[in-house]
């Protein structure tokens, strides 16, 4: 249930390849929306981040002290009083520092199963797993949202008219034929934008209009529950659907 940091560089790399292309004039919309999207990650990811911080503070808590007790032993076996001054205390901080980038380098799993592990018991309690769950709605109703600032900022640009619908200004500014609808489901944004509608506007109950409409196998007044396969998916079709209506505008000029 809960989403792990992804490699932020592989993630971004096609969408910073786009918006390295955009004119001036959309290069700050196109830059709103990856940040947007990561705004979103760092909204999924809080649990694992939360958790994977006080694991690592807590080995470099350890190693300091570890730096420390040598030091100190160290004055002792010179004769001299072990109190360490602020200065030294500092290098010692800074190298218990290196020492923990050096561990996670030479071992990356070293903190990897303690994560997983502290991670999966925190699920185990019902408050824990009720945030994790609202976070993953909550991220998909960002992701969303940076789908749908990045369609209204560039029809307002481009066009020069702000429209009601966010359909609408699509439809217009990739100057597209047929039903809208089609046109969010060829762009891979229909399923966000069905899913995000029930979040906000019908506090994740599933009703028959979300059934009809997406296909799924689920219970009318039953909860939606983004799982994380499902959030991992909606944020490869953003960041595509980002990227298409990027291309698009820039090649109808």
């Amino acid at each position: 249930m809960c989403v792990f940091a992804p490699d932020s560089g592989e993630y971004y790399q096609p969408l910073d390849d786009e918006i390295r292309t955009c004119s001036s004039q959309n290069l700050h919309i196109a830059s709103a929306f990856r940040h947007n999207l990561a705004a979103a990650s760092s909204t999924v990811t809080l649990p694992f981040t939360l958790v994977s911080t006080g694991i690592y503070n807590a080995r470099l808590h350890s190693l300091h002290l570890a730096e420390i007790f040598r030091e100190k032993a160290r004055l002792v076996g010179a004769g001299m009083d072990d109190t360490i001054d602020e200065s030294r205390e500092q290098e010692l901080a800074t190298l218990a520092r290196q020492r923990l980038q050096e561990e996670i380098r030479s071992n990356p799993e070293l903190c990897g199963n303690q994560i997983f592990d502290v991670l999966g018991s925190h699920l185990q309690n019902d408050d824990f797993a009720k945030v994790a769950r609202e976070l993953l709605r909550q991220g998909t109703v960002l992701l969303w949202g940076a789908v749908e600032v990045l369609i209204r900022d560039l029809h307002a640009e481009t066009v020069g008219l702000e429209m009601k619908g966010v359909k609408s200004a699509l439809k217009a500014l990739l100057r597209a034929e047929g039903d809208q609808e089609s046109l969010m489901k060829n762009l891979g944004i229909l399923a966000l934008f069905q899913e995000r509608h029930l979040i906000v506007h019908c506090r994740s109950i599933v009703d028959a209009k979300f059934i009809e409409a997406t296909g799924e196998n689920l219970v009318a007044g039953s909860e939606l529950v983004i799982k994380v396969e499902r959030i991992e998916q909606r944020f490869q079709e953003a960041r595509g659907a980002g990227i298409q209506i990027l291309q698009a505008v820039r090649l109808l000029g």
